[in-house]
């Protein structure tokens, strides 16, 4: 499992993912790292980057679903359900 670090609140943001990025390249560069337990955190760092990619493939989903229905003017949550958005999420 991967773990936060420290002071880090636990929520679900790309800001969140970035600290959890930078927190697994510090571990890899970890110089008391052996042999073993470097190849345990190159297979988590591998696991950890394509999870990474998934979740930013789908907020750009997101970000370009947003921009096409602004462009249509959809701006009833209604007409947002069947691609699971809300305006009033991404309204602040």
């Amino acid at each position: 499992m991967i773990e936060q670090p420290q002071n880090t609140k636990k929520t679900n943001t790309l800001s969140n993912l970035n600290d959890i990025l930078f927190a697994q390249l510090e571990r890899l560069n970890d110089v008391n790292n052996d042999d073993v337990t470097f190849e345990k955190e190159i297979r988590k760092s591998y696991a950890t980057a394509q999870l990474a990619q998934q979740i930013v493939s789908n907020n750009n989903t997101c970000i370009k679903a947003l921009k096409l229905a602004k462009e249509h003017k959809i701006d009833n949550d209604d007409q947002l359900k069947f691609i699971g958005l809300k305006w009033a999420d991404y309204s602040q």
